[in-house]
């Protein structure tokens, strides 16, 4: 009986040792995915930066051409919307004004 005591206690501690085993890996690799996650996005900050300034510059440098598209694509977006509100509502508001 005691032997069956001191095998179970022997194993416990076995146990117990692989489970800090996994929890130490576990945190290693939870580790190293945050510091790729971490790269990553201050890449990522990185080149968005690049480009809002390159697009910056050269809105500065293109006034006239900048403001013909953003009224373009204002016009559009009206005209988008406009469709849109016409093609989900007409027959309510048919019947609302007539």
């Amino acid at each position: 009986m005691a032997n069956n005591e001191i095998d179970t206690s022997a194993q416990i501690r076995e146990l117990q040792a692989q489970v800090e085993e996994l929890r130490e890996s576990l945190k290693d690799r939870a580790n190293q995915m945050a510091n790729s996650v971490r790269d990553t996005a201050s890449s990522a900050v990185d080149y968005t930066k690049s480009e809002a300034t390159k697009a910056m510059d050269l809105a500065k440098e293109n006034p006239t051409t900048t403001a013909a598209s953003l009224l373009l694509v204002g016009l559009i977006g009206g005209m988008i919307g406009y469709a849109i509100g016409c093609s989900t509502s007409q027959s309510s508001s048919y019947r609302y004004w007539r």
